[in-house]
């Protein structure tokens, strides 16, 4: 039998790894077991990702190029325009395919051109920095 010490101590390592235990598995991983890819159709991505984006400042974390214009009570519905013309995009700091999850604490906003030098690997300077 389990005891109640072990499930609260699942509890805690799910929220250490950045995974509500009250939501389904199948919502938070994919069949493969990676994190699903954010979906700013669903209401708690867009949040996320407004969080994201107010949290760095509305700046990509790469180049420091800014968002164009930030619509007032933003609510992460639609991707923000960096000065240099590309999108502003949440980025995973360890991508999904290394074991990166979707919490907060592994995204950051990299615009467009930044995201695509970086590609798939783990960002070490902004990982260095937590």
């Amino acid at each position: 039998m389990v005891t109640e010490q072990e499930i609260t101590h699942c509890f805690e390592k799910l929220g250490e790894m950045g995974l509500d235990p009250n939501a389904r598995l199948s919502s938070t991983l994919s069949k493969r077991g990676v994190a699903r890819p954010l979906d700013f159709r669903r209401s708690a991505d867009r949040r996320l990702r407004a969080k994201v984006y107010e949290r760095d400042g509305y700046t990509c974390q790469g180049c420091g190029v800014m968002a164009r214009e930030v619509p007032m009570n933003y609510d992460g519905r639609s991707a923000l325009y960096a000065a240099n013309g590309d999108y502003l995009v949440v980025d995973h700091i360890v991508p999904r395919s290394a074991g990166g999850t979707n919490a907060i604490d592994n995204l950051q906003t990299l615009c467009d051109r930044c995201n695509s030098v970086k590609g798939s690997t783990i960002d070490k300077e902004r990982k260095a920095h937590e």
